[in-house]
């Protein structure tokens, strides 16, 4: 079985770690990871790698051994069978995997929200979120409205290039055996 927690559950001791590390770069100078948007990116990744990791397993554990027997019965090496059988008939899977973990970090909110202070380093969505905030007694709703389309239009074209993957790869992982 898989054993599962709410995203939620992962904030504390996320911010325990990412609080307790400090780098030193000689362009950046000395910074704490929780205040940053590299911790930010640590923490979306450790979100999304285990999810990505299950999704295609769940895909690759469809595709038939007898295909890689095959082609290694005929002299491939193990390159040319992920090369030329495996890679194409996983393409499905990496794009669905790949949009939904863009998704996932695009429209990203909780983590950047518990962990940034600076105005300079809020995601998209913080910052859409803080617009009505400042503003809460007048909400300029055409900035607001704006603002969303421009926040939406990037995973609309990303899905656009890559619809005839994801759509064959919708149900990818989903059914066992």
């Amino acid at each position: 079985g898989v054993l599962m927690l709410p995203a939620v559950a992962t904030l504390a001791p996320l911010f325990v770690t990412l609080n307790s590390i400090k780098l030193d770069l000689p362009i950046l100078g000395t910074f704490n990871l929780r205040n940053s948007q590299l911790g930010v990116g640590i923490a979306i990744v450790s979100g999304s790698l285990p999810f990505a990791i299950w999704n295609l397993k769940g895909y690759l554990d469809t595709i038939p051994r007898e295909l890689e027997e095959a082609a290694s019965v005929d002299g491939a090496s193990q390159m040319r069978i992920f090369r030329s059988i495996v890679l194409p008939l996983a393409l499905p899977a990496i794009a669905v995997t790949g949009f939904l973990g863009f998704i996932s970090g695009w429209t990203e909110f909780y983590y950047s929200w518990m962990f940034l202070t600076q105005p300079r380093d809020f995601t998209l969505a913080m910052a859409l979120s803080a617009m009505t905030g400042t503003y809460a007694s007048a909400i300029p709703w055409p900035l607001v409205s704006a603002f969303s389309i421009m926040l939406t239009l990037p995973p609309a074209i990303v899905y656009l290039l890559s619809q005839r993957f994801i759509t064959g790869g919708l149900a990818v992982g989903s059914v066992k055996g």
